[in-house]
């Protein structure tokens, strides 16, 4: 049969009986069964002509320490690939629980360009996956659910896991020091319980031997992304003490199964696994697109906590993708047409809502966009996610303009942190700021995660770059009337028409001319803001977004489509 998949390994399982190496070859073996025919190779054996013989082949790389860097970029620009990842190699020493949170510095990461640049990155459990998005911000990711056994290992197991426990305690008799044999030791002798070590190369016997026992006491020192041990410890009935943080099989909810119940569940499991990895291999999607759309926000929230700007940025990049959004911004308009309609409108789609439109909004909302002007103190317990940006590059200490708001208002810091924090670039200034210097896609997401370069206007500098990274496909405004500045320099807000809206944070006072808010031009921010409305609908239908206004109310350019549905026209 011709060979159409080729998995990559650093060693076979008859030369290192480790828990990687027979995982990879039970996939393999359940290829095998479903009529795939797929070889192996060791990762060391690897060459470009190797490589280029094989390009019509689907590569799985299981281990792949041992490929070299140049088998590495041939295969990035020139390949078909999935990484099947049994470990963490994109930390260079391979082990998360060595930093806060599991998250390494972006210095101490590893094979970021071969894993970018894979379909898929296969993982065996939830907390596996979730690890690696919170280290690299990729989400070209899949989580399998599990390591692999082969049939007839299940079904040994099934004639075991009824046996007598006639003894207490087991331990793990490895040399390998992640599995720390001295720390299991020292757990029963601390609290007077009997155990006794275990070993076997031979898979049978080791179960055999551990089936005999009422618990296996399990202290790894490594994230283990699955732990096959503790999950064939409870297939066979025993009890388990782990870490339950450092071990992903406990992140599955099968993980409370034991016994037939749970060896049921590996085999439905497992038998699938050569189906999976090919539909996720030959469909590549987000990680996104397995999750319904009113659960990402909060997804989002634990999957980013403690990650570092970067990676925060880069998570939420098409968190959205293809799918139809609304915006809520601040104009008059926010307060046309009843709440009812408006939720029924937003039925199914991701809600965008500007600075204190996400109070009116809040149980609709899902990502509040705002700075540090004309906001408010979103609290700490919410079910929005808020993307801000300071006034003042990161590093910096955040400044807001005393002159222009009113007193009782004013801080510099928001009481609650949001779930992103920006800087803002103020070398621009206006003339060389995004609408004047056409500096959009330098201020897009991909090419600045930083600081902000000055819109002016937050349409400009944050609602744009940010509507692009989230993917979306269409926008529907409402309450971007237009930056119509009154006889007293002032513009009208949604506010303005429903005051428990006001802002309570650096609210502008009406006694300041916003005529007067210039810069390095002689045109104030709202007239460069005018300005840039067209340029904003270019910009997004550039990028494939559909662009449209949902009242009639609004003066922003004229080209952009109204849609009068919430008139019922």
């Amino acid at each position: 049969m011709k060979c159409n998949m080729i998995m990559v390994m650093d060693f076979f399982f008859s030369e290192i009986k480790g828990g990687a190496e027979l995982n990879a070859e039970s996939l393999i073996d359940r290829f095998k069964e479903n009529g795939i025919n797929i070889q192996k190779v060791k990762s060391e054996s690897l060459t470009i002509d190797f490589l280029s013989k094989n390009k019509d082949k689907k590569f799985i790389f299981s281990n792949f320490v041992l490929v070299n860097e140049h088998c590495k970029k041939y295969a990035i620009e020139n390949l078909q690939y999935a990484i099947y990842e049994q470990d963490h190699k994109y930390i260079v020493n391979r082990n998360p629980i060595k930093y806060v949170n599991f998250v390494a510095p972006d210095s101490h990461l590893a094979n970021i360009e071969f894993y970018e640049n894979a379909r898929v990155v296969y993982f065996l459990t939830k907390l596996a996956r979730d690890i690696f998005v919170k280290n690299t911000g990729l989400t070209n990711v899949c989580n399998l659910g599990s390591s692999v056994w082969r049939k007839e290992e299940l079904r040994y197991l099934r004639t075991l896991c009824d046996s007598e426990k006639t003894k207490s305690n087991a331990i793990m008799d490895s040399d390998n020091p992640i599995k720390r044999r001295g720390r299991c030791i020292k757990y029963c002798e601390d609290n007077g319980l009997e155990y006794e070590l275990i070993k076997d190369n031979d898979f049978k016997k080791f179960m055999l031997k551990m089936s005999k026992f009422k618990k296996l006491i399990f202290f790894t020192g490594h994230l283990e992304t699955c732990a096959r041990i503790l999950v064939e410890a409870k297939m066979l009935n025993l009890k388990v003490i782990f870490p339950k943080r450092l071990v992903g099989a406990a992140s599955e909810e099968w993980f409370e199964l034991s016994g037939n119940d749970l060896i049921d569940k590996m085999e439905k499991i497992s038998s699938a696994m050569p189906h999976n990895v090919l539909d996720h291999f030959e469909n590549p999607r987000s990680m996104w697109d397995d999750i319904p759309v009113a659960d990402r926000k909060n997804f989002y929230k634990d999957i980013s906590s403690g990650s570092s700007l970067r990676v925060k940025t880069s998570i939420f990049k098409d968190i959205y993708k293809g799918l139809e959004c609304v915006l809520f911004s601040a104009g008059p308009s926010t307060s046309e047409f009843p709440m009812e309609k408006l939720v029924d409108f937003c039925e199914g789609k991701p809600v965008f809502s500007v600075k204190t439109a996400a109070i009116k909004f809040k149980d609709i909302t899902d990502i509040c966009i705002t700075n540090y002007y004309a906001t408010f103190h979103f609290p700490e317990k919410r079910d929005y996610l808020v993307f801000a940006r300071q006034e003042m590059p990161l590093g910096h200490k955040n400044w807001v303009n005393p002159n222009l708001i009113e007193k009782d208002t004013f801080s510099e810091n928001f009481e609650n942190e949001p779930d992103i924090l920006w800087g803002s670039d103020v070398t621009a200034r206006h003339s060389k700021s995004v609408v004047m210097a056409n500096r959009w896609e330098e201020n897009s997401l991909e090419n600045s995660y930083r600081d902000r370069i000055l819109g002016p206007g937050i349409m400009n500098d944050m609602m744009v770059p940010i509507l692009v990274h989230c993917g979306i496909s269409k926008v529907s405004f409402l309450g971007w009337d237009g930056a119509k500045i009154n006889e007293n320099g002032n513009i009208k807000h949604f506010y303005d028409l429903e005051p428990e809206y006001r802002p309570t944070l650096n609210y502008v006072s009406e006694d300041f001319n916003l005529k007067n808010l210039k810069s390095d031009l002689d045109e104030c921010e709202q007239e460069i803001g005018k300005r840039g409305e067209e340029q904003v609908f270019k910009y997004l239908s550039e990028k494939g977004i559909e662009v449209e206004i949902l009242t009639d109310k609004s003066s922003v350019f004229s080209g952009i489509k109204r849609n009068l549905i919430l008139y019922n026209k």
